[in-house]
């Protein structure tokens, strides 16, 4: 029985999804049970009730180390030791090659806190990007999706074993091929029978010939490559991705300018079938992409993420009559909001799908008249708003 570990991380918000997704692995060790494949899934819940001379959270990294596959799932936060355990797998995966990383985060049920952007930031850093979900059925179809797959393709060693039986007839043929020509079997003495032998024979070898003369000339043809982008942080109110994509092979670099949604490569030496080739991928807003593919290959989807320079909203707010800081302001953009702190600063992370390239602010304090102002979002730039009194 081959056993797969699974370590499923995330904070007490989520403790429903936790279970429904433990009862699906209990129904998918029972379909799988003939396969022999074993799925031990490890919950916090669960580790906790074996207490050890050691931090607990210890003994969950010692887990996490030992598994096949990491899920982490957030919600409207993700907690520090939920972030310790993403370090800890991240830095087993780049040790050892695993485990397989998975995070899904479920929409949001209350205002998120700022750890949650700052986790999602940190995962467009490493390249690494997440998927979301709506509910637990939601997380299960998903999940199921990606086992199936790894299932296929990683748990398991395909081995094909031919098994040819020969049965007494069997022998008997192979014993009259080997046979002298006079053989009654193989008989040829008409030239009728002969004449149709050969014109088979010869025919198998024209069409062989001709087969393997146009995959002759086919493998001499120029290669070509289709980039087709997959913007994975979409947003209708901001302009696409429009940049600048570049493969290189050998000495040589291909560039094509304003790619929106995909390009043609085309008149790539036929030399280079079956060597790897480096394909990047820049553009404004967008982070930077690097990637090395084996051709051929007809059409290479590339995943781009925004770089969220469009994410954080800082200034400060101060009292016109005397320039002083006030403090307690509140700050709305859509329907996000925070407050003025005791120097007058704000701080807003803008999750993906509300970032605009312009941002309306509203300010409201008691004993002040509100104000409302359009602003471009640049990064590290602070608004700056004065209030007037009553």
């Amino acid at each position: 029985m081959k056993t797969i570990k699974i370590f499923l991380a995330s904070s007490h918000e989520l403790k429903r999804d936790r279970e429904q997704f433990e009862i699906e692995i209990n129904r998918k060790n029972k379909a799988w049970a003939q396969k022999g494949i074993f799925l031990h899934l490890e919950i916090w819940e669960d580790l906790s009730s074996r207490i050890s001379s050691t931090r607990s959270q210890d003994e969950y990294n010692k887990k996490i180390k030992e598994s096949d596959i990491f899920i982490l799932l957030a919600c409207n936060k993700v907690g520090m030791y939920t972030a310790e355990e993403f370090d800890t797998a991240f830095g087993a995966f780049k040790a050892t090659s695993k485990p397989f990383i998975f995070t899904w985060f479920r929409e949001p049920t209350t205002t998120p806190e700022p750890s949650l952007q700052e986790f999602k930031e940190k995962l467009a850093a490493l390249g690494h990007f997440h998927a979301t979900y709506s509910n637990s059925d939601d997380l299960w179809n998903q999940f199921n999706k990606e086992f199936e797959r790894l299932e296929g393709a990683d748990f398991e060693k395909n081995e094909f074993i031919y098994t040819i039986i020969v049965n007494n007839q069997g022998a008997n043929i192979q014993h009259q091929y080997n046979a002298p020509l006079n053989n009654p079997v193989f008989n040829f003495g008409e030239k009728k029978h002969l004449w149709i032998f050969l014109f088979i024979i010869v025919s198998f070898l024209s069409i062989g010939f001709s087969y393997f003369f146009y995959e002759y000339q086919r493998l001499q043809q120029p290669l070509q490559l289709t980039v087709a982008l997959r913007n994975i942080t979409p947003n209708a109110e901001l302009p696409p991705a429009n940049g600048l994509l570049t493969l290189a092979y050998g000495d040589k670099i291909d560039s094509a300018k304003n790619v929106v949604s995909e390009t043609i490569f085309k008149g790539i030496p036929a030399n280079f079938r079956n060597k790897p080739v480096h394909l990047s991928f820049d553009a404004k807003g967008f982070i930077h992409r690097d990637t090395t593919l084996v051709l051929p290959q007809e059409v290479l989807y590339l995943p781009i993420a925004r770089d969220n320079s469009l994410g954080v909203i800082n200034g400060r707010i101060t009292d016109s009559s005397n320039n002083q800081p006030l403090e307690g302001v509140k700050i709305n953009v859509q329907e996000l909001a925070c407050y003025t702190d005791s120097t007058g600063r704000f701080l807003l992370h803008i999750p993906f799908d509300k970032q605009r390239i312009n941002q309306r602010i509203s300010t409201f304090l008691k004993g002040y008249k509100s104000k409302e102002v359009t602003t471009p979002v640049i990064a590290n730039e602070p608004v700056m708003l004065n209030l007037e009194k009553y």
